[in-house]
């Protein structure tokens, strides 16, 4: 599936419409992907990740959709599944302080496997502690949507 294809996908998941012309559409973009990873969408993959200022970014994707023709001339992904739908469309209904938060403190579960729920709030609020508004609710709803595991 063409990344187009993929962004055209997230952004008819949004009250508001993606737009690879703002920080907030293509930070939109960036966690929406790395949260396709997550949920094992194979055509992700090949996009690595590491942590970044706002939370996961990968120079591969920016450097493809900076690439890529408007999103507008392409319809959304059809492979995707439906059960992602209600994911994306709470976590895009909220502002992008509260995405920043899910998305990092799933990064960090998963880069951190063992580590108990105190060690990674603690962890979280040292690298972000301007974030910490978020975290209660940011974990719940990892929590809610099956994207934490194994975590006490």
């Amino acid at each position: 599936m063409a990344l187009e294809n993929i962004i055209s996908w997230l952004s008819s998941r949004s009250p508001r419409n993606i737009s690879l012309n703002t920080f907030s559409g293509r930070f939109r973009i960036q966690k929406g992907v790395f949260l396709l990873q997550v949920l094992g969408y194979p055509a992700v993959r090949k996009y690595p990740y590491s942590i970044y200022l706002k939370g996961p970014y990968c120079r591969d994707l920016a450097d493809d959709y900076y690439s890529s023709r408007p999103i507008s001339d392409f319809s959304p992904a059809r492979d995707i599944p439906a059960s992602y739908n209600a994911i994306f469309e709470e976590l895009y209904s909220k502002n992008d302080e509260f995405i920043e938060t899910v998305i990092t403190l799933c990064s960090m579960s998963r880069a951190n496997r063992g580590i108990t729920k105190k060690e990674l709030f603690d962890h979280f609020k040292w690298v972000k502690p301007n974030r910490i508004d978020n975290i209660g609710e940011g974990w719940e709803f990892l929590k809610k949507h099956g994207l934490v595991r194994g975590i006490t």
